[in-house]
């Protein structure tokens, strides 16, 4: 928000989980920026739900109805989340330009890329690493072909990587 405001730009915010919890509709400028920083602080923690893609996506085509950078901030690293995210998002994929950011809080990497294993609880941990960051790729490819970008980051690189691709997007002139 901090970086569309300089930029001069619109920018909104959808909070949602198993059902949508808050919407503010796209505008410019610093009184906008505090109306959704006040909608992220009213948040409350809820059960963990599964998130409906589904609703979601049907919210969308309804209520962002011009071209926009659609940014979404969530988990994919369950395989049924990813799928149900992936053929929901793919039709709003066709109208807006729709990124996807996740932490990587698994530590996925390829194999052989850290420090050799001194045990067997670390070959088995590389292993599971290896996996994980395998089935991250593979959700990447698959999301590629659906016109969706997506990227599994650190917590800390988690802000400057969206904030990248944001003005990657506005140099591209993608929209």
């Amino acid at each position: 928000g901090t970086v569309a405001v300089r930029q001069g730009d619109r920018f909104g915010l959808v909070s949602f989980g198993s059902e949508v919890i808050d919407f503010v509709r796209a505008r410019a400028g610093l009184a906008h920026f505090r109306m959704c920083r006040d909608a992220l602080m009213r948040l409350q923690p809820h059960a963990a739900v599964n998130p409906d893609f589904e609703e979601l996506a049907g919210f969308l085509v309804q209520h962002v109805r011009r071209r926009a950078l659609l940014l979404f901030l969530t988990s994919l690293d369950d395989p049924a989340l990813a799928e149900s995210f992936e053929r929901s998002m793919g039709p709003v994929g066709h109208r807006h330009l729709v990124l996807v950011a996740m932490v990587n809080r698994h530590g996925s990497r390829p194999l052989f890329s850290s420090a050799e294993a001194t045990g067997v609880e670390d070959i088995y941990r590389s292993l599971a690493e290896h996996i994980t960051w395998q089935d991250l790729r593979q959700l990447e490819v698959v999301l590629r072909r659906r016109g969706i970008g997506f990227s599994a980051v650190s917590r800390e690189d988690l802000g400057p990587r969206m904030i990248s691709r944001y003005l990657s997007v506005k140099q591209r002139q993608a929209l």
